[in-house]
């Protein structure tokens, strides 16, 4: 449901899950497993929980293990195999450490037969060939994935992309992107890099802007042999961008400028709003040139990305609609991933098509 209100150009988006969707359960009978319980895998127990379709959580660690049985009132297995097939889940959502994913992906389809549908958190694997074998198995056994890059759920994301894609505002020119925060040294050893760490969130955004031939060049800033900082260019036929990923920022920044020819777009993702100035034309002696014109407009979007997400894999184990997130989505952002670590290694531009 979406309510809009218009005061002098601003107007704001309320965006709630609609009703049908939170009373799914009460309709029908959905029961989901969870598969680790790290800092990801407690978000999502968190959800699941709420939505009432968490049946069962899956953690070796047992530590973690004693953690989950105290946080919920659920079986908690140290395995896949120990779990009883009387339990038959209509789906499973994998939020263990990414050079698990290919492995658990396979048990997971070779050992329990009936699933509907899989939530695999970001990104698909470690590299793009594991990415292609992981896709292969999928596609093998014929049910839907849901890749878990959570930014294309905040509304605010799908807003501007509905926005910029009407062709309304021109072409895109330039793109910026700044995803910047921090994260504790003890944690990078258990963390992948900063471009599958973080950068696989904007490379899907990317994608859904911007098509064809384009040219990746990037630096980076090691720390305890881990890619903690990267600067990526990107260079189109017709448009260039830098996308800015840091674990070394004094704060949290997730920011989007698109400038348009029409229109530059400020984005920010935490915020939830979009800033969009009009450009206007002045002719002058030295010719035509473009100014800002206007008071612009401002959108305000509400959403939890995280619950959208999980709604969108309900809808996908009951056939309602396709994950957001598809494996190809998935295999697009892992290409880019890929020229990043390739561009970082050969210090010089790669090329590849989307």
């Amino acid at each position: 449901m979406i309510e809009i209100d218009q005061y002098n150009s601003i107007f704001m988006l309320k965006l709630y899950p609609t009703v049908n969707k939170l009373i799914f359960n009460i309709c029908f009978v959905v029961k989901e497993i969870l598969i680790g319980y790290g800092n990801m895998g407690r978000l999502h127990a968190r959800v699941m929980n709420k939505l009432g379709v968490l049946a069962a959580i899956i953690e070796p660690d047992k530590k973690s293990a004693i953690n989950a049985s105290e946080d919920y009132d659920v079986p908690v297995y140290s395995s896949i195999e120990e779990m009883p097939d009387s339990l038959n889940p209509d789906g499973a959502i994998i939020a263990v450490p990414t050079k698990y994913h290919k492995s658990v992906v396979e048990n997971l389809l070779t050992s329990i037969s009936g699933l509907k549908g899989i939530l695999l958190e970001k990104p698909i694997a470690s590299t793009l060939d594991e990415s292609y074998e992981v896709q292969k198995f999928i596609e093998k056994y014929g049910i839907p994935i849901l890749v878990g890059h959570i930014e294309v759920f905040n509304p605010v994301v799908s807003k501007f992309i509905e926005l910029v894609n009407s062709g309304q505002f021109g072409k895109i020119r330039t793109i910026s992107i700044s995803r910047k925060g921090a994260v504790p040294v003890e944690r990078l050893n258990s963390l992948s890099g900063v471009l599958e760490d973080l950068g696989v969130h904007d490379f899907d955004i990317l994608t859904r802007l911007i098509s064809g031939n384009i040219s990746i060049y990037s630096t980076g800033i090691y720390k305890n042999n881990s890619l903690n900082s990267a600067l990526i260019s990107v260079k189109g036929s017709d448009f260039h961008g830098i996308i800015h990923l840091s674990r070394e920022f004094a704060g949290k920044e997730r920011k989007i400028v698109l400038e348009c020819e029409k229109s530059t777009f400020h984005i920010d993702l935490i915020a939830q709003t979009i800033e969009i100035r009009a450009l206007g034309n002045i002719t002058s002696d030295k010719g035509m040139i473009s100014i800002p014109h206007g008071p612009g407009s401002s959108i305000k979007v509400y959403g939890e990305p995280l619950l959208e997400e999980h709604l969108n894999f309900l809808d996908t184990l009951q056939s309602k609609s396709k994950p957001l997130v598809g494996i190809a989505n998935g295999i697009k952002v892992m290409k880019i991933v890929e020229a990043c670590k390739q561009s970082l290694e050969k210090n010089c531009p790669i090329e590849i098509s989307l």
